[in-house]
């Protein structure tokens, strides 16, 4: 689920699918902020992350991703399982996600969260919604040639919109926010680079 830049997750888990065999890969990627669901995590600064999977050849997925971390709750690593399958053009996704914060201010207990997640898609569009303690997200993301559309909004009435080009394994994205109540109106692009392995 996590691939490198939150930036993209939105994106990626709406058009997963189950593995065509048991596979395990990983990577590595360095993004110029820590862009996640419209918000810059890094107040600007440049992060590195870093992911591990396992994908089986039923669908069941479970992975670690890992990133230098955010302004707030430093070092960041993410816990995660799942399950996704597709039925022709259409797919779908089931999984939890744990986050944790080893060096969070006043103890990990004040930052880390967790979050179930469900998913369907079509083609090259999709839906995911996200379920959190007390909060739930939404993101609708579109793939056309190159490009990826993903609008996301928070059930505090806060929104963003993403643009994401990608060029191979170098990605450009563009995020603007529509809520300051929730969000900064500052538009955010964030430049990417990652590399995968698979193993």
């Amino acid at each position: 689920m996590k691939t490198f830049n939150k930036t993209l997750i939105a994106a990626a888990l709406v058009t997963t699918g189950a593995a065509a065999q048991a596979e395990v890969s990983g990577g590595a990627a360095i993004a110029s902020s820590y862009l996640w669901r419209g918000f810059d995590l890094s107040a600007g600064s440049a992060v590195v992350s870093g992911s591990l999977d396992y994908a089986s050849e039923v669908g069941i997925y479970a992975g670690i991703w890992g990133s230098s971390g955010d302004d707030t709750y430093g070092t960041e690593y993410d816990l995660y399982v799942g399950y996704a399958g597709e039925a022709g053009d259409l797919s779908y996704d089931i999984g939890y996600v744990d986050y944790n914060y080893p060096s969070c201010p006043g103890g990990p207990e004040n930052c880390d969260f967790e979050e179930y997640y469900a998913s369907i898609g079509y083609g090259a569009f999709g839906v995911t919604a996200y379920d959190g303690d007390g909060y739930t997200y939404v993101a609708a993301g579109y793939d056309f040639a190159d490009f990826n559309l993903t609008y996301g909004q928070w059930d505090t009435d806060g929104s963003h919109l993403d643009l994401t080009y990608s060029m191979g394994d170098l990605a450009f994205t563009f995020s603007q926010a529509f809520d300051d109540a929730v969000y900064s109106e500052e538009a955010q692009f964030v430049v990417s680079y990652s590399i995968p392995m698979d193993m």
